[in-house]
């Protein structure tokens, strides 16, 4: 049993059991998102994969502006990225309600 943590544990593997995890981490996100990617992309959403492309971009750098910077408590920087990123998300949404309402309502079909 204390032979399975110890290999289970990332400080006894060493950095390249981590980048073997990262690895294989990163091949399964990718494998599970590539069926949702290809059904926005038949379904020509290119803005919500603008958004979400967006969104991680500016996760990505909130993250790493907060490490930089402020090295212990950065917690604070995530969550108002995340709330702002929703705020967004919500804001587009109706933009894009409201045009199909009023483009439905005003266009006529003869």
């Amino acid at each position: 049993m204390d032979q399975t943590i110890k290999l289970l544990s990332l400080v006894e593997i060493g950095p390249y059991g981590l980048m073997g995890l990262i690895v294989a981490g990163t091949l399964i996100c990718y494998l599970s998102i590539k069926p949702i990617i290809h059904w926005f992309v038949t379904l020509k959403q290119d803005r919500v994969l603008s958004y979400l492309m967006c969104s991680l971009i500016i996760l990505t750098c909130t993250i790493s502006i907060g490490y930089i910077f402020f090295q212990s408590d950065y917690v604070y920087l995530i969550k108002m990225t995340l709330l702002c990123i929703a705020v967004f998300g919500g804001v587009l949404v109706i933009v894009r309600l409201v045009n199909f309402i009023i483009q439905s309502v005003f266009t006529k079909n003869v």
